[in-house]
């Protein structure tokens, strides 16, 4: 049978490791895909499955190592392809996030998540938010057929793997509006506007008045001019050699005029003194007489 006429192919249980483009280009009309068990899949790269528009049933449940899925691998996020998907199964991997932007979950009409470790973060919002919403807009269900040696079906529960503080506890536990969810087509419209060109480019001006900002304190500093240091420096110099030379002088001076003072005190005559030495020495003459 060709290849071309091919409208389910399954790869479970295989050794696939990176899911690519090429691992997909079978034929565009394939509708149904199973890589489903493949313990050594760790990741599906970007535009993995754009080679197959007319998908509508895929299969990835129990594929422990899968920790990445980019989030354009549908053609989706980046180019906004139209999907045929009806349903889509991740459960039971290792993705701690879900991208966004990966499909239009809401024209999806069966979606299994359940049995991921997923980080409760601002990245996962958007999946927080809309399962404590009223309405969902994803269609969630057990699509992973159960294992044999469960005897009844296990309810599908979603529980925070990180961080610590939110481990196991329930997304629908969680605060209503976990963390504000971002626009959806952000990352969308960033990329459109890099990879546009544009023939004509239209700048626009908006004057807003802006409280001026309150002046800066009044700094203090202090600035040393060298010139005026030196002239400092060299005045108290100037000034302590002629202290020490001055002073000197006025103590030689001072020593002069005491000695002069004294010698015309020494030269006085007394006559009361000369008188009374005189007495005396009469008085003695008369005695020896």
């Amino acid at each position: 049978m060709p290849l071309e006429n091919l409208k389910f192919l399954n790869l479970d249980r295989t050794y696939i490791t990176i899911l690519n483009n090429t691992d997909t280009n079978v034929t565009s009309n394939l509708e149904k895909l199973s890589i489903s068990e493949s313990y050594h899949l760790k990741k599906i790269d970007d535009c993995a499955f754009c080679n197959l528009p007319n998908l509508k049933d895929l299969r990835l449940y129990r594929n422990s190592k899968l920790t990445y899925i980019h989030e354009n691998s549908f053609g989706y996020a980046y180019n906004e392809t139209e999907l045929k998907l009806e349903i889509f199964s991740i459960e039971q991997c290792g993705l701690q996030t879900i991208p966004e932007n990966l499909l239009d979950w809401s024209s999806v009409k069966q979606i299994g998540l359940g049995y991921n470790p997923f980080m409760c973060n601002c990245s996962m919002a958007w999946f927080i938010n809309d399962l404590m919403e009223p309405t969902h807009t994803m269609n969630l269900n057990n699509i992973a057929p159960e294992p044999s040696y469960h005897w009844r079906e296990v309810k599908q529960e979603f529980k925070c793997s990180g961080p610590h503080a939110l481990k196991n506890v329930p997304l629908i536990h969680l605060s209503k509006h976990f963390c504000p969810n971002r626009a959806k087509k952000e990352r969308k419209s960033i990329e459109n506007v890099t990879t546009t060109t544009t023939t004509t480019t239209t700048t626009t001006t908006t004057t807003t008045t802006e409280t001026p900002p309150p002046p800066p304190p009044p700094s203090f500093e202090f600035n040393i001019s060298w010139p005026h240091v030196g002239i400092t420096v060299t005045l108290s110099l100037l000034s302590f050699l002629f202290g020490i030379s001055v002073i000197p002088i006025l103590r030689v001076c001072c020593r002069r005029s005491k000695k002069t003072a004294n010698i015309g005190f020494d030269n006085q005559n007394f006559p009361d003194e000369s008188n009374h030495e005189d007495f005396d020495d009469n008085e003695k003459i008369e005695n020896s007489a």
